[in-house]
């Protein structure tokens, strides 16, 4: 959810996942040991658009703090790792059709400001890595809740 105005958006997302291998291989260092199961997060984002009607290029920033369940594969033990990253982004939101909804891939390189030390879990030594290029995908939809005056 955010809000938008001029060259300017900035909200907050939350997701709940299992996480895919290329984000475990990128942002755990000697993960061969653990498995991830789950992985939550909170980000407030900010961007700025090249344009005043926020289509097509923009700059932004997200961040936030982030859980995840990490197992150790050979004794079953979990814990619960929370660390913080920032994320410089670049990206490009394209309205194919109307108004409304969006296409938005972009990438960007996180870099993890909390919770890179190296932990112990079970059998298993590991430890979050200091960042990594990342990429997204998002589809969604935009709707004015502004009210309009009618004529």
């Amino acid at each position: 959810m955010g809000i938008e105005s001029g060259h300017f958006q900035a909200g907050l997302i939350g997701f709940a996942v299992q996480p895919p291998e290329f984000i475990i291989k990128t942002f755990f260092d000697n993960s061969s040991a653990i498995e991830i199961p789950h992985n939550s997060a909170v980000e407030g984002f900010f961007r700025y658009y090249l344009r005043p009607d926020r289509k097509w290029t923009y700059l932004g920033l997200l961040g936030g703090p982030e859980w995840f369940t990490v197992r150790d594969v050979e004794t079953g033990v979990e814990e619960r790792l929370i660390k913080s990253y920032v994320v410089p982004v670049v990206g490009l939101r394209w309205f194919p059709f109307q108004e409304y909804v969006y296409v938005d891939p972009s990438f960007g390189y996180s870099v993890n400001i909390s919770g890179t030390e190296t932990r112990a879990l079970g059998n298993a030594t590991y430890n979050a890595s200091r960042g990594g290029l990342i990429y997204f995908l998002q589809v969604g939809l935009r709707v004015n809740l502004s009210p309009r005056t009618v004529r």
